[in-house]
């Protein structure tokens, strides 16, 4: 009896399974369906994802690529200057070894920018490698059975995602601006370190090249042209231009021996003067040198510079020149009936351009007013005014006869004191032999006993040098 009970169970299973599986077919069929377009979905959206940030990615490393080539750019056309303006003075294998220097440098720039893009290509693919662990997690997706469940999964592993995206990228933004960073000072640092290799060049160069010129015979030839003829910030009371041509020849054992002469443009141009010199130039140290002078001075008797006075001229000097400011002292000794002796202290700065120098210095004079030739400077610009000129003591000051007479009696016997100070802006410019140099000195004259101008002037000058070796 069991067993035909149990062989009826069997039978009706086996007649009801069919309809069972025929029931249970449409849910497993949707089910197929929403799985197999939730995995295309959540494939797009990962890759989506993952894409995004390798432009992001790639952005930053084009952004590196494009910093290094301006940067580049920049180190070349830095080169490029400094050798074009330094030609005159660098060899060729100076040349060669700043371009080697520039290469270094440059190799240097493209290393450490291959080097940060690795990082940036590390950082996405941890981040990638961080993707994929979440989509491992939720793709499966296996207690999902409706739409809900599916669009769950995948809206919890895109907020997943989102919450790991943005401190990937704020690791992104701070990892390239310390990149560009570091290429902006690695560049800083490649353009001093080419600028202070040609710098270290040509002052070996130039001192080389000095050397030469300082232990070589010379004969130079040169014209000085003034707009304001002065001595020690005096100009006698007349307002006058120079022209002084001049010779000279200087040996290798530091002397030189000169000639020059003197032309002057009141009351009319006129041949005014002329000195023959001689001195010696010697060096104490390599910063340190010193010079020591001597001229004997003619001058026509209707002269009125304020050095016509004197017959004799002799003058020393120190000058200590340092990488940052060049410091000279000096005193003359001007000896005619009567004598008058003046210090001065300078301080300039050189600033080299190529074949051009600029070289502005400011200078301090004090000295000796002799009274006596105080007199004498007064009566030879009070005749060069009665002769005509128009330029004598008082042109613009008001001030007539009986004022010049009233000064001649208050004149003090011997003063010392600050006599000027100037601010002197000379340019040289080299062109082969030939050194011009245009400048420009503002004067401030003090404590004036003689009659001359006793306002702030300017004066304009232009020299021309040449010289030859032999």
């Amino acid at each position: 009896m069991v067993r035909q009970h149990n062989l009826f169970c069997f039978v009706l299973l086996f007649l009801l399974l069919p309809l069972f599986t025929y029931a249970q077919q449409p849910s497993s069929d949707r089910e197929h369906a929403l799985r197999f377009q939730f995995n295309k979905t959540f494939l797009a959206s990962e890759n989506s994802i993952v894409l995004k940030q390798r432009r992001t990615v790639d952005s930053l490393s084009h952004q590196l690529d494009e910093l290094l080539r301006r940067q580049s750019l920049s180190l070349k056309s830095l080169t490029d200057s400094l050798l074009s303006s330094n030609k005159e003075v660098l060899t060729s294998e100076h040349v060669i070894s700043i371009v080697q220097l520039h290469h270094r440098c440059s190799s240097k720039m493209n290393t450490q920018v291959q080097h940060q893009q690795k990082l940036l290509k590390d950082r996405f693919a941890k981040y990638q490698q961080t993707v994929s662990v979440l989509a491992v997690r939720y793709k499966p997706c296996t207690h999902c059975t409706t739409a809900a469940d599916f669009h769950q999964s995948l809206q919890q592993f895109m907020e997943e995602t989102e919450q790991k995206t943005e401190p990937f990228l704020d690791s992104l933004t701070e990892q390239f601006d310390n990149d560009a960073s570091a290429l902006t000072d690695s560049t800083d640092l490649s353009r001093d370190a080419i600028t202070s290799y040609v710098e270290s060049l040509t002052e070996r160069r130039s001192a080389q090249l000095d050397s030469v010129e300082l232990h070589s015979n010379k004969f130079i030839v040169s014209v000085d042209g003034r707009s304001h003829a002065s001595y020690r910030g005096r100009d006698g009371g007349v307002s006058q231009s120079s022209l002084s041509p001049a010779v000279a020849i200087r040996l290798s054992s530091g002397l030189r021996f000169s000639l020059s002469a003197g032309w002057t443009d009141e009351p009319e141009f006129h041949r005014d003067g002329a000195s023959a010199g001689m001195g010696y130039d010697f060096t104490i140290l390599p910063i340190l040198s010193a010079s020591l002078g001597y001229s004997y001075l003619w001058f026509t008797d209707s002269s009125t510079q304020d050095q016509s006075v004197f017959h004799h001229s002799i003058d020393g000097s120190l000058s200590l020149e340092t990488s940052i400011i060049n410091f000279g002292a000096g005193i003359g000794i001007s000896i005619g009936k009567e004598s008058e002796y003046a210090l001065n202290a300078s301080f300039s700065r050189s600033l080299s351009f190529g074949n051009i120098s600029v070289d502005p210095m400011v200078t301090i004079s004090w000295g000796e007013q002799n009274g006596q030739l105080a007199v004498t400077r007064i009566e030879k610009a009070n005749s060069a005014k009665a002769h005509g000129s128009g330029k004598g003591i008082g042109k613009g000051n008001n001030s007539g006869t009986q004022q010049q007479t009233v000064t001649l009696i208050s004149i003090p016997k011997n003063v010392f004191s600050i006599m000027s100070y100037e601010v002197i802006l000379p340019v040289s410019l080299k062109l082969g032999r030939v050194l011009l140099v245009p400048s420009l000195t503002a004067v401030v004259p003090m404590n004036i006993i003689d009659g001359s101008r006793s306002l702030p002037y300017f004066n304009a000058g232009l020299s021309a040098t040449v010289d030859w070796i032999w």
